[in-house]
Formats: C-alpha cells, sequence, structure tokens
C-alpha cells in the first residue's frame, strides 16, 4: 500500500516557510530573549538558517525539585516583566542534582553517582564516566556502595548519600574547556573541582573514568576557569596555578599572583587572553556585616601579575554565590554594563535565606553601589541557585 500524499496546505493559507530571508533574519534580530530564538529556529531549516548567531545573557536558574521534570529560571534582561520566571522541559534530569554549569550545559548526578552533561535547550546530551570510591577519598571521604547506593563511612556508622549531598562528596562542580556543539566532541576537555580537595580530576566525553592529579596549591580549590587552551584554578587563599590537562598531565604554582591576605573567596574567569579574579571580603561585627569585592585582572601573555582594576570595560559578570557557574560578556539587551549581577544578595556565612521571595544582587563596578532585585519567585531555599549561558546551537 502507498503511503498517504502529504497533507495539502488550506488554499489562502500563509505560506511561513516561502518568507524572504531578508525578512525572516529582520524578525529574528528583534527576538530579545533566548526562549523566542529557539522557538524561531525550530519552525524550519529556512527560519533556523535565518538566524544569525546573538549573544544572549546568563539565565539564572532557580532552586530544581528533582521530582519535578522542569528547570525554572530568570531572565535578568526581563526584570521589569512579568515573563521573567520561564521554566525548561527536562524529563532527562528527573531524579537527578544539578552540579552546575559550563558553557551553557548543565552537570547532572543521580544517587547511583552516574554524571551527564545536558544541553537544556537542545537536550543533547552526553555520558561522563561515574564517580568512584577514589574521588571521594580525594576529599578525606570514605563511601562505599551498598544494593546500588552510596553511603559515606563514619565512625558513627553508615549514613546514605542523598541527592543533596552528592556535591559535598564528590563532584561540587565542573568546567569545560569548549561546547561539545562546537566540534569533535571527542576533544572536550571536562576539568571537576571536588568535594574540599586540593586535587582536580578531568576526563573527555568517552572515558570510562576520571583522571586525578595534584594541583600544587596548599588548600581547597574553590574555582577552575579555561583560557586560551589551559585551565587555572585558584584556592582558598587566593594561590593561583595552571594545569596543562592532557597526555602528561601536570600543575604549575604560579607565585607572582599572589593577592593580599585575609580575602574570604575567589572566583577566577577566563576571557581570551586574560584572567579575571573576583575577591571577596567582609569587615564589621556581626551581624551587620560590610562586603567588599575587589576586581583583578591579568594578560596570561604577558608576565602574569595581577592589576586591580575598577572598570571592567562595559562588560558584565554574573557571579554565583555558591556555584563556580560563572560568566563574563558585552553588553547584552536589558543589563547593566561594568556591574556584576550576583546570583543572590551577599549575606554573611553560607545559611540560606529564611525569605520564600529570591532576590538577586547587582553591583556597580565603578562606584559598589549595590541593588536587590526581587525575582517575584517563591523558593524555600536559595542554595542550589546558579548561573548559565544559553547554549542555542
Amino acid at each position: 500500500m502507498s503511503p498517504p500524499p502529504p497533507p495539502l496546505r488550506k488554499e489562502g493559507s500563509p505560506d511561513w516557510a516561502a518568507l524572504p530571508p531578508e525578512l525572516l533574519a529582520l524578525v529574528a534580530e528583534r527576538l530579545r530573549h533566548s526562549v523566542d530564538y529557539v522557538r524561531f529556529r525550530s519552525v524550519c531549516s529556512r527560519w533556523r538558517a535565518a538566524a544569525r548567531r546573538i549573544p544572549f545573557p546568563p539565565l539564572l536558574a532557580l532552586p530544581f525539585d528533582p521530582d519535578a521534570a522542569a528547570l525554572p529560571f530568570f531572565d535578568p534582561s526581563e526584570i521589569a516583566s512579568s515573563a521573567a520566571i520561564r521554566a525548561l522541559p527536562l524529563p532527562e534530569a528527573r531524579h537527578q542534582a544539578l552540579l552546575g554549569s559550563s558553557r551553557g550545559w548543565l552537570f547532572l548526578i543521580d544517587e547511583a553517582g552516574s554524571v551527564s552533561l545536558l544541553n537544556p535547550f537542545t537536550r543533547a546530551r552526553f555520558c561522563l564516566p561515574p564517580v568512584t570510591e577514589t574521588l571521594a577519598r580525594a576529599s578525606s571521604l570514605s563511601v562505599s556502595k551498598v544494593r546500588d547506593r552510596w553511603v559515606l563511612d563514619h565512625r558513627n556508622g553508615k549514613h546514605p548519600v542523598t541527592l543533596y549531598h552528592m556535591r559535598s562528596t564528590f563532584i561540587s562542580e565542573a568546567t569545560l574547556s569548549s561546547s561539545p556543539s562546537e566540534g569533535d566532541e571527542c576533544a572536550v576537555i571536562i576539568v571537576a573541582v571536588l568535594a574540599s580537595s586540593t586535587k582536580l580530576a578531568f576526563c573527555r566525553i568517552g572515558d570510562r573514568e576520571w583522571t586525578l592529579f595534584n594541583t600544587a596549591l596548599h588548600n581547597f580549590v574553590s574555582s577552575v576557569a579555561y583560557c586560551d587552551g589551559r585551565f587555572y584554578a585558584v584556592d582558598a587563599f587566593g594561590e593561583v596555578c595552571v594545569c596543562d590537562v592532557g597526555i602528561s598531565t601536570r600543575a604549575t604554582y604560579i607565585s607572582s599572583l599572589m593577592l593580599p591576605p585575609e580575602r574570604d573567596s575567589f572566583r577566577i574567569m577566563g576571557l581570551k587572553n586574560e584572567l579575571l579574579l573576583v575577591a571577596h571580603y567582609m569587615d564589621g561585627d556581626f551581624p551587620h556585616f560590610k562586603h567588599h569585592y575587589e576586581i583583578y585582572r591579568t594578560d596570561i601573555k604577558r608576565r602574569m601579575k595581577w592589576y586591580r582594576v575598577d572598570t571592567i570595560g562595559g562588560r558584565t559578570v554574573f557571579l554565583s554565590v555558591h556555584f563556580n557557574s560563572n560568566a563574563i560578556g558585552g553588553a547584552f539587551y536589558g543589563c547593566k554594563s561594568n556591574a556584576m549581577y550576583f546570583s543572590e544578595p551577599i549575606r554573611g556565612g553560607r545559611e540560606p535565606s529564611r525569605s520564600q521571595i529570591h532576590k538577586m544582587a547587582v553591583m556597580d563596578v565603578t562606584n559598589g553601589c549595590l541593588e536587590v532585585i526581587s525575582c517575584n519567585c517563591n523558593v524555600q531555599f536559595s542554595r542550589e541557585v546558579f548561573w548559565f549561558t544559553p547554549c542555542l546551537y
């Protein structure tokens, strides 16, 4: 039996696929938000070809319910709009925990320790090596598997490692050398920051296990960035090392990149040939702490030395308070330039806010003025909040 003929287009109805490419390009250029852009590209091949690449601001991933099938997020370019809160359907992430994001890809882990990489927009997915006892031992923890579930071996007995504790037991976050959608995914290197450890782990897509290596740092690694073919790690003291990851992996301590003491936390980011470091410290008496942020930069092509700056050249920095999922870029529609967007208000300590309304903070880099903005979203806690950059291709 021959297949049925294709449905005929109703006479007089517009043929949207036949619109001139020039007109489609004009429409695509007016799309300000990543979700609308993805919907435009998904209409047909002609619409997809007409939509040139547009940089969109990072999105704020709100607390994720592992029993749900959607990721709620806040678009900072729509602060004044009721459409600022949206959700991406993510059935692939059900019963899993988020380990943060890099280059628009989400890192996921389940209670069995299986790790994967997911693009929430294109739905592309790659399996990464599972976690092992070796990774936990690098964080001075002893774990074992009982009936396909991880348990923490403690002097008071065995305690199950739940989804909520996977980050603090195995991998706290990870960084990609490039997006798997940009070329040969087997060439992509993933470096994982281990929970409370001076060691790092790396793998490539397709590897069966993680490879551990020492960083030459004296304290726990707090942040990792990729810049010009190399990974850079900073520890809790602000010491920096450069990591050449490959056949002969080695890490070299960079003594010229020492910072003043008494800083509380550090975040490192890479952009072309330069590194950017955000240092945070507090002064004053509890509970009236005053928070200070300092920004440093260095050119990796010259003698590496930190220079404190009071401007980021019209760029915008998006900083995750409890994750290493940070981003920096040029002028984004609807976002302030020469500013830092924090994933949540700046407070002393790491305790979640008691408020049911999640808020974020925006700081003017030039004068240090801080503005707290409501996301108009009810949440139970803010620990799982982080930025992720849309990867739409």
